[in-house]
């Protein structure tokens, strides 16, 4: 039998999104009906059709942050109706993401080896303009940085820390239910652009008015507003830096 490190049952166990949320559904009688088939729908996609003979029905096997909704047919001799009674949508409450909490977790030699803090959301950790890192600043406001870029288009290389992760893993896709999505917008002089990003490296093109941009990258979570990194990218003018100059001048 193998034994688990505290760390490691923490990491398997606590900060993971396991489907244990479960919703209640009820609807009124149909006179004649012998039983109803209850679909039921996760995310707006179907999950599972329950035939039953009752007017309620418990589900299981959600995740936090997973919104259920479905249709009831009443039905005689498996024959459904074919009006429905609709389940009004129901959402798998947050445990462990934005709720506020703390937790210490100590190793026998009672060390914290794990200090869990709750209320968080996603993390800008950094960005990298052409494959060069920048300097960034946290603040309340959000992450903080200047880069330079050339030629009218940059490189975003830019990395967010999951809170749910008990050692603040960057994300590495978009799969993670709370993230809600992330976008740029790109700000000049007079105009503007929003465009939403699928992957944590992408090519931004300036089309705007202006050589220097204001780049804002916001990650959303779905309960909150999630994180926001706001970089100048400055793309100055060349400039001579020095002049050889040679005369030659021929007299007849």
């Amino acid at each position: 039998m193998t034994h688990q490190t505290l760390e490691e049952y923490f990491e398997e166990n606590f900060f993971v999104i396991l489907p244990t949320g479960k919703v209640n559904f009820n609807w009124p009688s149909q006179s004649n009906a012998d039983g109803y088939f209850a679909k039921i729908n996760k995310n707006g996609l179907p999950f599972n059709t329950y035939n039953t003979t009752g007017l309620s029905i418990e589900v299981s096997g959600f995740r936090e942050g997973d919104v259920v909704d479905g249709l009831v047919f009443p039905h005689v001799n498996n024959n459904p109706y074919s009006t429905p009674y609709s389940l009004n949508p129901q959402s798998i409450p947050v445990t462990n993401f934005n709720e506020e909490f703390d937790f210490f977790a100590l190793n026998q030699s009672h060390q914290t080896i794990a200090f869990l803090e709750g209320g968080e959301s996603f993390r800008m950790s950094g960005v990298k303009i052409d494959s060069v890192d920048i300097d960034t600043i946290n603040t309340t406001s959000g992450v903080f940085g200047t880069g330079h870029y050339e030629g009218g288009s940059a490189k975003i290389d830019y990395f967010v820390l999951n809170p749910r992760q008990l050692h603040r893993h960057y994300l590495t896709d978009f799969s993670e239910p709370f993230l809600s999505g992330i976008y740029y917008e790109a700000i000049g002089d007079l105009e503007s652009s929003r465009s939403a990003v699928s992957n944590f490296s992408f090519d931004f093109n300036n089309t705007l008015d202006s050589r220097n941009v204001e780049l804002t990258l916001v990650a959303q979570d779905i309960y909150s507003g999630g994180v926001t990194g706001h970089f100048s990218l400055l793309n100055e003018p060349s400039r001579i830096l020095g002049v050889n100059q040679s005369l030659s001048t021929s007299i007849n």
